[in-house]
């Protein structure tokens, strides 16, 4: 049961990536630095100043970045598929499938990992692009600051209270059920279909 948390604490930091790439890593280092958790063997270069001068640019730049009208959009179309390979990262770094079995270890590291990555994602373009629809982009910054504020919480969560995350994770499958529930509810141009 030694992995349970470790798994946990990736899957928090996977889902985190779905909402901004480098913060969660930036955590990571962090608190691995901090000794607040021990990273595998592997992942111990995640404690180097290296690794930290570099993290904290490109979350600067990351962060900054999604605040840059139209250029969030871009970065969401790219963001996409690297949160998956991020998320995938995030569970192996924590060292909760290093001890199984290297195919079993991968296959929960990207399901898990790239999976809950893939559902904040995918809630991150739906908001996007909803607020792009409603405002024209104008409320575009209101999202990249709940989307950083997002990928924060769940990070620091991850470290400091894993066992908050899969309730987390449940509250947010639940929200982007309902929204993409909504989406199949109305037509194209935005209004409710017509009753036949």
């Amino acid at each position: 049961m030694e992995f349970v948390f470790p798994l946990i604490m990736g899957i928090g930091l996977a889902a985190a990536t779905g909402f901004r790439i480098f913060i969660p890593f930036l955590v990571l280092c962090l608190a691995a630095r901090g000794e607040y958790i021990s990273l595998p063997e592997n992942f111990d270069w995640l404690m180097t100043d290296t690794a930290l001068m570099t993290l904290i640019a490109a979350t600067s730049l990351e962060v900054l970045s999604f605040y840059v009208p139209w250029l969030d959009n871009a970065l969401d179309t790219i963001a996409s598929p690297v949160s998956l390979v991020a998320g995938t990262v995030a569970v192996m770094a924590t060292g909760g499938v290093q001890e199984m079995d290297p195919v079993l270890g991968w296959v929960i590291a990207i399901v898990g990992g790239g999976g809950s990555a893939a559902m904040t994602q995918g809630l991150s373009v739906l908001t996007r692009g909803g607020s792009l629809l409603a405002s024209g982009g104008a409320a575009n910054p209101l999202v990249s600051t709940a989307e950083n504020t997002g990928s924060t919480g769940f990070s620091l969560a991850a470290i400091f209270a894993p066992l908050l995350i899969i309730p987390l994770l449940l509250l947010l499958l639940i929200v982007l059920w309902k929204l993409l529930r909504s989406r199949k509810k109305t037509s194209p141009n935005g209004e409710a279909p017509a009753e036949t």
